[in-house]
């Protein structure tokens, strides 16, 4: 299990090949990607991407403004680009 928060400013950059996230590539059912907020977060990648979580199996809760960009070939999405669990968003 596993719990991750990012809050205030951080500008991040990520490339990869698949399952890549902005934050974390591969979510599991026992994690949770939580708080995230203020933050600029751009993703390249070959396969899975999403800004927030590449694939996600867990939990991924309170997100508010987030900006930046998603680009992959595979799965693709905002916050997750495969998911399988549980999205809320609170802003």
């Amino acid at each position: 299990m596993g719990i991750f928060a990012v809050q205030g400013g951080e500008d991040v950059k990520v490339k990869g090949e698949s399952n890549v996230g902005g934050i974390v590539g591969f979510n599991n059912d026992d994690s949770m990607v939580m708080e995230i907020e203020g933050s600029k977060v751009n993703v390249i990648a070959d396969g899975t991407v999403g800004r927030i979580v590449g694939e996600n199996f867990g939990y991924v809760i309170d997100i508010n403004h987030v900006d930046g960009c998603s680009i992959g070939t595979k799965y693709v999405g905002d916050i997750c680009g495969s998911n399988t669990g549980e999205v809320r968003i609170d802003g």
